[in-house]
């Protein structure tokens, strides 16, 4: 999507990537792909990619900024869907230029999630397909043993 986004062959103007983890050390191993995601994500400044890391146990902190940029906060919970779909939904963090008019997108939510986060969103968004909210389960879902 960024790809698509640099080379103007995509129509996305956001993306939020909203990771839930027990404690911090669960995501070590992707931080690298998420710095690497993080600068492809450069065209014109427009930095489209946000991510959002819920560390349920041991942040110490409600909200930190992971690096200089803003793009990455981690926050101590458990991530309120309810809320982040709300304001994703809206279009409030599109930046958008002035005295242009400009038509509403879509939002599509995708998920890979246990079972109980899923059914949680599922209906979550179901209160926003009059706002063009789409649903994608992805193919890979983790082990809820």
């Amino acid at each position: 999507m960024i790809y698509g986004y640099n080379t103007c062959t995509s129509h996305v103007r956001r993306l939020h990537l909203v990771w839930q983890v027990e404690a911090a050390d669960e995501m070590t191993a992707a931080l690298t792909l998420i710095n690497n995601l993080l600068e492809d994500d450069i065209m014109d400044e427009g930095y489209i990619l946000h991510i959002s890391i819920y560390i349920r146990n041991g942040l110490g902190q409600n909200k930190f900024p992971l690096g200089q940029h803003e793009r990455v906060y981690l926050y101590q919970g458990v991530p309120d869907f309810e809320d982040i779909i709300s304001l994703e939904a809206s279009g409030d963090k599109i930046e958008r230029l002035p005295n242009v008019r400009d038509k509403q997108g879509q939002t599509l939510v995708m998920v890979s999630a246990a079972d109980e986060i899923r059914d949680h969103i599922r209906k979550t968004v179901q209160g926003y397909l009059h706002q063009g909210v789409k649903l994608s389960e992805l193919e890979y879902q983790p082990n809820t043993d």
